[in-house]
């Protein structure tokens, strides 16, 4: 249960974001509440400061992830959903699992609705410009969800590890 200062504080650095960044950690807040059930009225403790991970494989935040890996993935999803509002997003690879170098891409499976080269150059172009910005490439994987979910990619290793240990946007 949190004290009444870590919940002054949450609604303190909640207040202070962009208005842009607040659609993302209200998707990322109903994402909680699905995927492990938090109750109605129950708080979570604050995440780490920005240079400490996130915490152990299965923790709230996200497995070994820093908090300006999860700052960008928050940013790319919400640029993506700006114009495939139905897009599921996962981060995946070492940025995920606490490995990453200097060097290290960053892994991103984006599974829309339907998938056409525009969308597919929509999609790279987002990632693209979320890379430049921020001195670090993203590499994408683009599924349509059919693809996901019921063809032959779906039994594949790599989709499976993205649902199993993927962190989801």
């Amino acid at each position: 249960m949190a004290t009444n200062e870590q919940i002054a504080e949450t609604v303190r650095l909640l207040r202070a974001l962009p208005p842009d960044k607040v659609e993302a950690v209200l998707h990322y807040a109903s994402f909680l509440k699905e995927r492990y059930g938090v109750a109605q009225g129950q708080v979570e403790s604050p995440p780490p400061p920005e240079h400490e991970l996130l915490g152990e494989a299965g923790a709230t935040y996200a497995p070994r992830m820093t908090r300006r890996d999860r700052a960008i993935l928050d940013e790319f999803a919400a640029a993506i959903r700006k114009q495939f509002s139905e897009a599921r997003i996962w981060a995946y690879g070492s940025r995920t699992k606490g490995r990453a170098t200097d060097e290290s891409d960053f892994d991103m499976c984006v599974v829309v609705e339907t998938t056409d080269d525009d969308t597919d150059e929509k999609i790279r172009q987002i990632a693209w410009e979320v890379s430049f910005e921020h001195g670090l490439v993203i590499s994408t994987m683009i599924y349509s969800r059919k693809e996901f979910e019921e063809g032959p990619c779906s039994a594949s290793s790599l989709v499976q590890t993205i649902l199993k240990s993927g962190v989801p946007a």
